[in-house]
């Protein structure tokens, strides 16, 4: 059981990697490669991560799309088929496998003990009563260089055993954000696992891989922490233990915590009971959004009553979700977490209630909420591309198309007057002129979203094959008149004909 949970360490660790590092994919003919859409958010039954570029455009549709089996794809060739099997496996198993590595890691002592243990006796080995007391999380944001996409961060959790024998901690943990009108998982967390004797403290690092927020959306990033407990003879899991934190530059950063998070409450409930709260919102907030995360395997509903009485949330009398209150979006009762977004929503009171449906995957739950101002617009494109060409031959010109997803990540304001100006791509032995580079997208970007740029290459003929570096200057208007630029460094790797040779046979 052990040498399993290390096996699933490893496949954690492989699993978690993958979704981070470039994927370069080939679906079949009229393919438009997206070198610089960084990690697509890729959805696979009922969990999602994010697939690195290189993405793909397929006859029209995402990557994304296809694997959630959009009918916009029409057929799906052999190769097609399989991606989207490969990317659902994927999918699932770096959702499901810090889980796995913990349960195996816990209670493994136990499952492979010589002594016959009933289902009862087992559920029994979860407990509601820890010794182990969470003293401090601590999840800073992460502050990444102007020349990168991807930050690798950690944080920590610093825990006291108030038992009277040693225990056996491990921290893990699911990380969304918010895509479109839904909070994904974006990234998993996981720690190894620390003893600590009766009496003592310790503190138990994660860490995680992520982009720039900006580039996935303003509001930051959500971490959902479990602490798993072993002693002998009893099993506990506590939390979830919500934090918020972002990741850009020092920039963007300076504008991104100008939003204000706070929690609400942290609390426990049994099945069928309910708890109500009082929350108000700055006069400054744009928005105000309500978060209540609770442990897989439990059902909690999240209720939202402004002061004239209308409510959103689920209505038990029809089983149907309800909303009465302008200007709210919810998330529906059947998400993990649920949410609950309020634009404008002024100085009143409104009432949040949490019920708990169903407590059996434990009976925590954590309701937090953020606030968003007014910020300045944010411009932002991954740092670098990764483009490839192949030619038929090497005699005549080509042509090749790629796509650079452009951002506004302060969430406020609308960019105007957009602009994507190529720059020559200088190789070891020729140059690729900027003339032969041209650049298309919308001249807006709406606040908080993002566009597809459109860059077109043609090589001579003649061009050697080599790697030839250049840039994308991008440029920009927010609602002040301000410019805005970014630049994005590309690599285009010119790669060499292909001949494909066949064996002559003689008889």
């Amino acid at each position: 059981m052990a040498k399993l949970a290390d096996n699933l360490a490893i496949a954690s660790n492989i699993s978690f990697i993958s979704t981070v590092t470039s994927i370069a994919g080939t679906l079949g003919g009229g393919a438009l490669k997206i070198a610089g859409v960084s990690l697509v958010p890729v959805t696979g039954g009922l969990s999602t991560v994010l697939i690195a570029s290189e993405a793909v455009l397929w006859k029209g549709a995402l990557i994304a799309e296809l694997v959630e089996g959009a009918s916009t794809v029409g057929e799906l060739t052999f190769q097609g088929g399989m991606t989207k099997v490969s990317y659902e496996s994927m999918a699932q198993l770096a959702n499901d496998l810090a889980l796995r590595r913990s349960i195996f890691q816990n209670t493994g002592k136990w499952v492979t003990s010589s002594r016959t243990l009933s289902v009862r006796q087992f559920s029994g080995l979860r407990t509601q009563h820890s010794s182990v007391q969470v003293l401090s999380i601590s999840v800073p944001d992460l502050t990444v260089p102007d020349d990168q996409t991807v930050g690798q961060g950690s944080g920590q959790v610093l825990l006291r055993n108030t038992g009277i024998v040693t225990v056996n901690v491990n921290v893990y943990g699911n990380i969304t954000t918010e895509l479109g009108q839904e909070y994904p998982i974006v990234g998993l967390t996981d720690s190894s696992t620390v003893s600590i004797p009766p009496g003592e403290e310790r503190s138990i690092t994660f860490s995680y891989t992520l982009i720039r927020s900006s580039l996935l959306h303003y509001s930051g990033y959500n971490i959902h922490l479990f602490i798993t407990e072993a002693g002998p003879g009893s099993v506990d899991i506590q939390g979830p233990f919500v934090a918020h934190f972002y990741v850009g530059t020092a920039s963007q950063l300076a504008i991104l915590t100008g939003q204000s998070f706070g929690t609400i409450a942290r609390d426990s409930l049994a099945t069928g009971q309910s708890s109500s709260y009082a929350v108000q919102f700055a006069s400054a907030s744009q928005s105000g959004r309500l978060l209540l995360s609770f442990a897989e395997g439990s059902d909690y509903d999240l209720h939202l009553y402004d002061a004239s009485g209308r409510h959103t949330g689920i209505n038990y009398a029809t089983g149907q979700v309800e909303n009465q209150i302008p200007g709210v979006i919810y998330s529906g009762a059947t998400t993990w977490p649920e949410w609950i977004v309020i634009s404008n929503p002024g100085t009143a009171t409104y009432q949040v209630k949490v019920i708990a449906q169903n407590s059996a995957g434990g009976s925590a739950y954590d309701l937090s909420k953020l606030e968003t101002p007014m910020l300045p617009a944010i411009l932002d494109a991954p740092a670098t591309v990764n483009w490839s060409i192949y030619r038929p031959t090497r005699a005549s010109s080509m042509t090749e198309s790629f796509a650079l997803q452009v951002a506004e990540g302060g969430g406020s304001q609308t960019i105007s007057a957009l602009q994507l100006l190529p720059t020559s791509f200088i190789g070891s032995r020729t140059t690729i002129p900027a003339s032969q580079i041209a650049c298309s997208a919308p001249t807006t970007i709406q606040a908080g979203s993002s566009i597809l740029g459109n860059c077109t290459v043609t090589v001579p003929a003649g061009v050697p094959v080599g790697t030839y570096t250049g840039a994308i200057q991008i440029s920009g208007m927010d609602t002040n008149g301000r410019t805005l630029t970014r630049t994005t460094q590309v690599s285009l790797d010119l790669g060499p004909s292909w001949n494909i040779y066949l064996p002559l046979m003689v008889r």
